[in-house]
């Protein structure tokens, strides 16, 4: 049995979902919460999160930073019926650690987008750059063990010189298993 090793230091691996915090054990990471409140899912939301029009979720906006310089811009909806509570305290620390730990779900996959496009105002400003600087943005979904949605996040990654990992396997097909679209 061959055993892969997989770790490359300082690169984001894109299909590991708690990818950020586990490089930032390595550097000097922090948090800033620039808006923590419960909303009511208008048509968009309530379309990706698959709920009802009004529902109740908990947006969570925050500024992330490695060696003091400010990293990641992300903006986080997580379903309230599975994620009653959130505080400073926790979106301060690892809400996953708290959502695997504390209330002892289980978080199976995330599926993840990736694109670019042009800092807005706000998000130049966080980012100390110039509006319509360039920034790669990451969509992702995430999903409990049983495929319940759960979250999804916009985050806006500044243009700096950092790399992703793509770990990519063929899976196994028998024969006839791919039917033609």
């Amino acid at each position: 049995v061959f055993l892969r090793n997989i770790s490359n230091p300082g690169y984001l691996m894109m299909t590991d979902i708690q990818g950020l915090d586990k490089i930032s054990k390595k550097y000097n990471s922090s948090r800033k919460i620039l808006s923590l409140s419960i909303i009511e899912a208008d048509e968009e939301l309530s379309n990706r999160m698959k709920c009802s029009l009004g529902a109740k979720k908990k947006q969570l906006k925050r500024l992330r930073c490695i060696n003091n310089v400010p990293f990641e811009i992300e903006e986080s909806f997580y379903n309230k019926d599975i994620i009653p509570y959130l505080n400073t305290e926790i979106c301060n620390s690892s809400i996953f650690k708290y959502i695997q730990d504390d209330l002892k779900l289980k978080i199976g996959f995330t599926d993840r987008i990736l694109s670019c496009d042009k800092l807005n105002v706000e998000d130049a400003s966080l980012f100390k750059l110039d509006i319509n600087d360039p920034c790669l943005i990451i969509d992702s979904s995430v999903f409990l063990n049983n495929g319940t949605l759960f979250l999804i996040s916009k985050n806006n990654q500044k243009k700096s010189k950092y790399q992703l990992f793509f770990l990519i396997r063929l899976a196994s097909l028998k024969k006839g298993s791919l039917k033609s679209i």
